[in-house]
C-alpha cells in the first residue's frame, strides 16, 4: 500500500509521539479502536482472526465467528520521509518547493530475537545483555525498497499535509540491501563523536545492524553467503578495520572501557568472530601492473596539454657518417 499524505512533523515532535497521534486520528473514524494497527510494513489490511480481544475457541458461535471474518482490521504504516532538494550542496534552501521525498523501506524475511535462557523474545530494549540473545533470520530474503513520492503540491505549504500523486519505487536485491545497510551504519559511526564514555555505543550499534544481535551476527550471515561478491565483502572488511581504529581510540581513552565493560567485551567478541570469517575469504590480490617498454635514454613524459611528443631519432640520423662505406 503506497503512502498517502506527506504531514510535516511538529517542531521537537518525536517520531514516536506523531506515531500515537496518528493512531488517535485514525482510531476516531472507527467504532472500535483496537482495529487500529501500527504496522511497520507497507501492507494493506488483513483478516481479524489474530486480533487479540477475540478468542477463536468452541465457546463462539458460528454467527460470530461469520461476523469477525467479513470485518477487517485497520492497519496504519508511519515512516520518516525525507526530502529531495535540487541545488548546489552548500545548505538547505528552506524557502525552495519541495515536492519529493523519499521513503526507504525494508521488505523480506522477518527477524526474530530470543533470549537464550527460555526462548522468549526480547524487547529492544534488551537487545544487548550477558544472556547474549540470538537472532534469527536469512540476509539472502532480505530487501530495501527505495520509494520517491511526488506530491500533489510543494512545501512549504499553509497546510499541515499535502497529498501524494504518485511514487515510484525501486526494490534492491540482497546483495544490494547488504551493502546498503553496512553503509548506513557506517556513516552513523562516522558522523558519532569519537572520544569520551560514550566512545563504544556506535562501534556497538555498527555491529549491531536492525538490532541483530550478539554483535558481528549480521556480519558472520553475510560473509557466509555472499562470500562469492566482491563488492558486498569489501563493505565487511571496511567495517572491521573502521570499527578496529575506533575501538583502539577507545582503548587508548580508556573511559568508556571502564565505563561499559560488557559493551567493550562484546564488541571484542564481535570483531573477532567476523574476522574468523574473514581467514577463508582474504581480499583479492592487486590487478598486476603492465609494464611500459621505452627505448634507451630519457624517459618519455605523458602527454597533456602542454607537451608534444616528437618521434625517436635514431643515432644513424644524427651520425650519418658512421654509415659511409668502409675504405680500402
Amino acid at each position: 500500500t503506497p503512502i498517502k499524505l506527506i504531514y510535516k512533523q511538529p517542531s521537537g515532535a518525536s517520531l514516536a509521539t506523531f506515531r500515537t497521534s496518528s493512531q488517535d486520528l485514525v482510531a476516531t473514524i472507527f467504532p472500535n479502536a483496537s482495529l487500529v494497527v501500527m504496522t511497520d510494513e507497507m501492507v494493506g489490511t488483513q483478516p481479524p482472526s489474530q486480533l487479540p480481544q477475540y478468542r477463536d475457541d468452541a465457546k463462539m458461535t458460528k454467527a460470530i465467528k461469520t461476523v469477525l471474518k467479513q470485518s477487517n482490521r485497520c492497519l496504519v504504516t508511519v515512516a520518516e520521509v525525507n526530502p529531495i532538494i535540487d541545488g548546489n550542496s552548500g545548505g538547505v534552501d528552506r524557502s525552495a518547493a519541495v515536492c519529493r521525498f523519499e521513503h526507504v523501506n525494508r521488505v523480506g524475511g522477518s527477524i526474530v530475537t530470543v533470549a537464550a535462557k527460555n526462548g522468549a523474545p526480547l524487547l529492544r530494549s534488551q537487545h544487548v545483555s550477558t544472556n547474549l540473545p540470538k537472532s534469527h533470520f536469512d540476509v539472502m530474503k532480505q530487501q530495501l525498497s527505495v520509494n520517491v513520492h511526488f506530491t500533489t503540491r510543494s512545501f512549504p505549504s499553509s497546510t499541515v499535509c499535502i497529498p501524494v500523486d504518485h511514487s515510484e519505487e525501486e526494490l534492491l536485491d540482497c546483495y544490494q540491501t547488504a551493502i546498503e545497510t553496512m553503509n548506513a551504519e557506517l556513516d552513523a559511526l562516522e558522523e558519532s563523536v569519537g572520544g569520551g564514555a560514550g566512545a563504544l555505543g556506535p562501534i556497538l550499534r555498527c555491529l549491531t545492524p536492525m538490532d541483530i544481535v550478539p554483535p558481528g551476527t549480521y556480519l558472520k550471515e553475510v560473509v557466509t553467503a555472499m562470500n562469492r561478491n566482491e563488492d558486498v565483502m569489501t563493505v565487511v572488511r571496511d567495517v572491521v578495520r573502521i570499527c578496529r581504529e575506533r575501538l583502539s581510540k577507545a582503548e587508548e581513552d580508556g573511559a568508556s572501557v571502564q565505563k561499559s565493560p560488557e559493551s567493550y567485551a562484546l564488541i571484542l567478541k564481535g570483531l573477532a568472530d567476523v574476522q574468523c570469517a574473514l581467514i577463508d575469504y582474504p581480499p583479492p590480490p592487486p590487478a598486476p601492473t603492465t609494464p611500459v617498454l621505452q627505448p634507451t635514454g630519457a624517459p618519455i613524459a605523458a602527454a597533456d596539454e602542454s607537451t608534444t611528443l616528437t618521434p625517436f631519432k635514431n643515432d644513424a640520423d644524427s651520425h650519418p657518417e658512421t654509415l659511409d662505406e668502409p675504405k680500402i
